[in-house]
Order: C-alpha cells, then structure tokens, then sequence
C-alpha cells in the first residue's frame, strides 16, 4: 500500500467499502455514443453493492442488465487532513424500488430532479486513495516573479 508517482497510497477493498459506506454524491461513468459520459449521481452503500439514484435518460438507457459503469467518489477528510478518493468498477442493473425501500436504502434523488429510477452497481473492482496533505511550508511553489 505504498504510493507511487501517481498518488497516494492504495487502499484496501475494505477500506473502500467504508469510505463509500460514508459518501452520499458521485459521479457515474459511461459511455454515450461512443463517447464518455459522466452524470453526477446520489448513491448509498448497501451490503456489497451501491445503489445509485439516476434521472439521466442516456445513463438509463445504457445501464441496461449487466452493462459496465464506473462510480467515482472523493472526499476532504479535515479531521485527518487528507483527501480520499474511490473507484467503483460493476455491472449496473435497474432496480425498481418503491419509496419505502428507498428510504431504506438510504438514497434522496439529487435536487431538481423529478424521475426516481435506481440502479445497483455490483463492487466489482475497488480503487482507492488517500492524499495527505503537507505543512504549508513543505509545499513546493513555483517562484515566479
């Protein structure tokens, strides 16, 4: 779990489930017309899988059974002075939840939105970082004046 030139270090499948346990907004990845789409999305952990609220028709339309999407979520962490990132990886499936298993679920639409259609995202692949941030005066800035 060291950290390489590209960030901090890795962290474990079980860390990452308890991160994403504690987050509520990310972001869904996709593809669109053979295009990358990205849709910010409201989500809830709930045992080994996420269960996102989605009101983007192309989302909809793609994350059709078994389809293959991505949610990335991140955090400032002010009481560890650090940053945390995590990468879900699974196949996406829609669910039809009524209101009383939303609220279960833990999942509120994001605001201005008006259809109530969920997806679960099987954790298939989990990534995850931590970003520690240094002293102010370890910081390394550019002098140019």
């Amino acid at each position: 779990m060291d950290g390489g030139p590209e960030g901090g270090p890795r962290l474990s499948r079980l860390e990452c489930l308890s991160l994403l346990g504690r987050a509520s907004v990310g972001r869904v990845a996709f593809s669109h017309r053979a295009m990358p789409a990205i849709v910010p999305v409201t989500f809830a952990m709930v045992r080994d899988h996420l269960v996102v609220a989605a009101d983007d028709r192309a989302l909809l339309a793609y994350a059709r059974d078994g389809a293959v999407v991505a949610l990335q979520t991140d955090q400032d962490d002010h009481l560890a002075d650090a940053v945390w990132s995590v990468t879900c990886v699974g196949r996406a499936h829609r669910l039809a939840l009524d209101d009383a298993d939303r609220r279960l679920a833990g999942v509120t639409p994001l605001p201005g939105t008006t259809e109530r259609q969920f997806l679960r995202i099987d954790a298939d692949l989990l990534d995850g970082r931590r970003f520690l941030r240094r002293p102010l005066a370890a910081r390394e800035f550019p002098v140019s004046w």
